[in-house]
């Protein structure tokens, strides 16, 4: 068997996705190659990306990004055990192609980076990791203590992912590999930070994808403007509107070893603030001294994070998702009140594939995410179907009955047309109740049809989440990609999409289906 890609228009997706004003689909506006990367940043990011893989003794090529008129497409992401769902790889596949693109089209270098979302402190959104039959949840190693995600120990997490591996047919080369990288990190004392550049160069490091962790003090040194204005209140508070997240007041965190990550919220009845157990009044010179002294442990909420992440990087590009999106174009203002370039966003192409469990029931995009009260009756009226020559028959009947009673009651004189109508009105109850009922025996009667039916509808929908946000990416290639060669299921999935999505900028929707050998792949 071989890939089938299809490519379809963003309105093709299940369910709504935004636009901007750029003619180029998916785009917020054209990205422009007339901005340029400060040199002194520029220097700062490959010195830290250096830094932090020479740290883990990782082979590492920045000769790309060092030149003087590079350029980066940035994606993003929480750090999800395993590679997670399918949506943060689609961000990276969508980086990769757009960097391509635009290299070849402005000839400079342009490189795809992922900015690890480290400084999370969400445990429960990056906790879990499903398999076929069930969750299986990774336990605090840090028994709650909200710590920034990247900076937790991996105490535990090998029993979370030994527990995947049984649970489905993922790759089992594939799935030892990531075991096999998780066992060193571990036995160096690394954090989830450390293991997951280590997943990722694996998994994209051929693909000329960096890693970057901006939970570093030297790069937060950058940023001391962007502190001072949160620490004097007049941040994004004062010009940032309410909308997909909520303006704090202060958009920093506070990070530090006892507390982990807290807010910061005015301290009362005084002109400071305090963040957990830790207070602090306002210096009399204002508060740059204090951020020069504390910029480690500020950490940027989730509206102040792209402030921070194009005050180092001046993208070409940044490649989100539908919800990224939403926050980023809140946000617009708090670049032009900080006088940044707002980059150019990039949706990021959204895949789906469709197996042939789920074929064979006839579901189609435009019936969007079906739950199980929408993919029940979607099975349910095609195995009516099978009997739609006698519910016309028994509806012709009904008609030619009613035609027979029309008549007589007209003869029988005034007032039999209510009576008539009436009883009508009682038989069509009554039919309606029978097919309730026949669906029901026929769903009852059908067991292992029906079984196989809802485990075809949880592939599309789980737990009401979409596919590319519950299904495991390896696990998927596994199902879609047979193994061949030396190349694993995953491998072969990610070439195999670059293969059909290079040289287009555009953001799409990719629909995966499995097509007999002798027959040719679409683009």
């Amino acid at each position: 068997m071989n890939a089938n890609w299809r490519r379809r228009p963003l309105t093709d997706w299940p369910s709504s996705l935004p636009h901007g004003d750029s003619p180029l689909p998916g785009w917020s506006q054209t990205p422009d190659p007339a901005i340029q990367w400060n040199a002194e940043r520029r220097r700062a990011v490959v010195d830290a990306i250096d830094r932090q893989y020479q740290s883990q003794e990782l082979n590492v090529d920045l000769s790309l990004l060092s030149a003087p008129d590079s350029r980066v497409v940035v994606t993003g992401h929480q750090l999800l055990i395993a590679g997670g769902v399918g949506l943060l790889h689609h961000k990276i596949w969508s980086a990769i192609s757009v960097a391509k693109t635009l290299s070849t089209n402005w000839g400079v270098p342009v490189v795809p980076v992922f900015w690890m979302a480290t400084e999370d402190h969400d445990f429960q959104e990056i906790s879990a990791l499903r398999g076929d039959a069930g969750k299986h949840v990774w336990s605090h190693p840090l028994d709650g203590l909200p710590v920034p995600v990247g900076r937790l120990p991996l105490d535990g997490l090998q029993d979370a992912v030994g527990a995947w591996m049984q649970d489905g047919e993922q790759s089992l080369d594939e799935a030892s590999d990531l075991m096999d990288l998780l066992v060193l990190a571990q036995n160096r004392g690394e954090t989830l930070a450390h293991l997951m550049r280590r997943w990722m160069d694996k998994w994209y490091g051929e693909h000329g994808v960096l890693v970057l962790d901006a939970d570093d003090a030297e790069l937060k040194s950058l940023a001391l403007p962007l502190w001072e204005a949160e620490m004097e209140g007049k941040g994004l508070s004062t010009c940032v509107p309410e909308g997909a997240a909520h303006v704090r007041e202060n958009q920093l965190f506070w990070m530090d070893e006892g507390q982990g990550r807290v807010g910061m919220v005015p301290a009362e009845e005084s002109t400071g603030w305090r963040a957990g157990s830790q207070f602090w009044l306002r210096p009399e010179q204002g508060w740059r001294g204090w951020c020069e002294e504390h910029a480690k442990h500020c950490s940027p909420g989730v509206l102040l994070r792209p402030l921070y992440q194009e005050w180092l990087l001046q993208s070409a590009a940044v490649v989100v998702g539908p919800g990224e999106w939403a926050y980023w174009d809140q946000v617009r203002s708090g670049f032009e009140h900080h006088q940044l370039n707002f980059p150019a966003l990039r949706l990021r192409d959204h895949v789906l594939w469709i197996p042939d469990e789920v074929k064979q029931f006839r579901w189609k995009p435009s019936n969007g995410w079906c739950n199980a009260e929408q993919w029940s009756k979607l099975v349910l009226d095609q195995w009516m179907e099978a009997h739609h020559a006698d519910f016309d028959q028994i509806d012709a009947h009904r008609k030619s009955y009613a035609a027979a009673m029309d008549q007589l009651s007209s003869q029988l004189g005034p007032g039999m047309d209510a009576v008539t109508g009436a009883f009508w009105a009682q038989v069509d109850k009554a039919m309606q109740g029978w097919t309730k009922k026949a669906r029901r025996v026929m769903k009852s009667n059908r067991h292992a049809d029906w079984v196989a039916a809802e485990r075809a509808g949880a592939l599309l929908v789980r737990e009401g989440l979409p596919q590319d946000r519950w299904m495991n990416t390896h696990a998927m290639a596994s199902k879609a990609m047979p193994e061949s060669g030396a190349d694993t299921p995953f491998d072969l999935l990610v070439s195999s999409w670059l293969g059909h999505a290079e040289s287009g900028l555009e953001a799409a929707v990719w629909f995966l289906e499995a097509i007999p050998e002798n027959h040719s792949s679409q683009g």
